[in-house]
């Protein structure tokens, strides 16, 4: 396990040099910043959120071999975790990567629209929110088998592969990809379908050229840390209804009082 946390720490900065390279290329190609970009960027900046997943109990947990620091939950507003708690540099870099889930519902919204021409937009978004579905548990599992995060509590009837290490609670699916991805594509996708300007930069045209980008940065910043937030609400929740994994490795635990 030490040896694939290094190899995940690996990739998830490979992942992420590779996602701002692309952003910062289109970017200049477009001479504005799109809404990839400025998805991208508030990715980067939600994963203060982490410790809300663990309010009142131990939901997210991360490795214990990889980088970490003492949790600045305690310094949030509302929480009320135990304690100690660690924060991960993969758990919390985790973050960045998720833009890719909007991206990916979009792709999905562009081929059922493509073959299923006569389907509404709002059947084509939700149907799209299936196959986003298990594009997440397929990624989030191989990121829990290769020790990037574990979830040490099931929730019952609602959790993959319960009882095990490498278990994943079917909420987080749920609320990762509707709770927070849904809005971001479906926005995009209805924009691009009534060839609109995307809803959160509407207006920004008007603005001086020179504030326009910082204004695109916090319309995606601001919208991205909401969805996040609904994400940790959604596993907040869950958490209340799950019990503690008797079998959580000692690289998933809370770390000794």
């Amino acid at each position: 396990m030490r040896v694939l946390t290094h190899v995940i720490q690996a990739i998830t900065v490979l992942l992420i040099a590779g996602l701002t390279i692309r952003c910062w290329r289109e970017s200049r190609k477009q001479h504005a910043i799109n809404l990839t970009t400025a998805l991208f960027i508030g990715c980067c900046l939600c994963w203060w959120t982490n410790p809300y997943a663990s309010t009142f109990h131990y939901a997210a947990a991360p490795n214990r071999y990889d980088l970490n620091v003492p949790s600045w939950g305690p310094y949030l507003p509302g929480w009320q975790g135990e304690t100690p708690v660690l924060e991960s540099f993969v758990l919390t870099a985790a973050y960045t990567p998720l833009v890719l889930w909007p991206l990916a519902g979009l792709a999905f919204c562009r081929f059922l629209r493509r073959h299923r021409p006569h389907w509404s937009l709002t059947r084509v978004i939700a149907t799209s929110v299936i196959p986003l579905i298990v594009f997440d548990v397929i990624v989030v599992q191989v990121f829990v088998l290769f020790g990037g995060f574990g979830y040490p509590r099931a929730v019952p009837g609602l959790t993959l592969f319960e009882g095990e290490w490498y278990q994943q609670t079917a909420t987080n699916a749920f609320s990762i990809c509707v709770l927070c991805a849904t809005p971001m594509f479906a926005m995009a996708f209805i924009a691009e379908v009534r060839g609109r300007t995307v809803h959160i930069f509407r207006g920004s045209d008007l603005l001086p050229r020179r504030v326009q980008p910082w204004i695109r940065i916090l319309a995606g910043i601001g919208l991205v840390n909401l969805c996040i937030l609904a994400f940790q609400a959604g596993e907040l929740i869950a958490s209340l209804f799950g019990y503690t994994n008797p079998a959580t490795p000692s690289w998933y635990q809370r770390p000794p009082s």
